[in-house]
């Protein structure tokens, strides 16, 4: 077995750590990557604000690992009591590397922070390393059934937002991965009309990439404005 992930779920294509633009974070991705790649702490919380990438670290993580032959889960727990319950957790301490994402979406859950307690009480016993992520901080979470005891002993990584000059230049390198060319003023334009986090102005990057092969066009604003109007939602 090299990964598992909930049925219908996959590891996004995109999600790796080469495809992750930094910022302030370059030290905190070599964390991760010696974690994968040669051990550390058995348990690593990382924190950060909605949009700063966990998710997307999570999963490189893990396609990391199993691309050099390790075993591992992705559990995104924002997805509990639709395709994950409490016993999705049974027996996956016998694995190189767990990544739990959005704890902080069960841990007010008696019996979700009962079975993650539980379970961290297990890989302890064993090699397996736990990745954690979350938008509190790890001892800003409450503490039922021992799990906030137990996220007391996590190395604690905090992701930094990136400052809007960030988004453009990782925008940038992402059109680029596309095939794309989004000069700066576009790049400024989609992020004075269209706020959102990296990950959602990424998915609309992805959309008019399809729409600018449909229509033979070049990303300009006047184009773009055509397609979105100057204030319309992502999607």
């Amino acid at each position: 077995m090299s990964s598992q992930l909930p049925l219908g779920l996959r590891l996004a294509d995109r999600c790796d750590f080469d495809s992750f633009f930094p910022g302030r974070n370059a030290a905190l991705i070599r964390q991760l990557r010696a974690l994968v790649d040669e051990g550390g702490p058995a348990l690593v919380y990382l924190g950060g604000d909605p949009g700063t990438g966990k998710s997307h670290l999570l999963q490189a993580a893990l396609r990391r690992l199993t691309d050099h032959g390790g075993t591992g889960a992705y559990l995104p727990l924002a997805m509990a009591g639709e395709e994950l319950s409490p016993a999705t957790l049974q027996g996956l301490e016998t694995l190189d590397l767990i990544c739990l994402d959005d704890l902080d979406r069960i841990a007010w859950e008696t019996r979700w922070s009962a079975a993650v307690a539980d379970l961290l009480g297990r890989a302890g016993a064993c090699p397996t390393r736990l990745l954690l992520s979350g938008r509190q901080a790890a001892t800003g979470l409450p503490a039922p059934e021992g799990l906030g005891f137990r996220l007391h002993l996590a190395t604690v990584l905090e992701l930094q937002p990136l400052a809007d000059d960030e988004k453009i230049w990782a925008l940038q390198a992402r059109a680029r991965a596309l095939g794309l060319k989004l000069p700066e003023s576009v790049g400024r334009w989609l992020l004075r009309h269209h706020p959102g986090d990296l990950g959602a102005l990424s998915r609309l990057l992805e959309s008019l990439d399809y729409a600018s092969l449909a229509a033979q066009r070049r990303l300009t604003v006047p184009f773009i404005r055509s397609l979105l109007g100057p204030g319309a939602p992502l999607r």
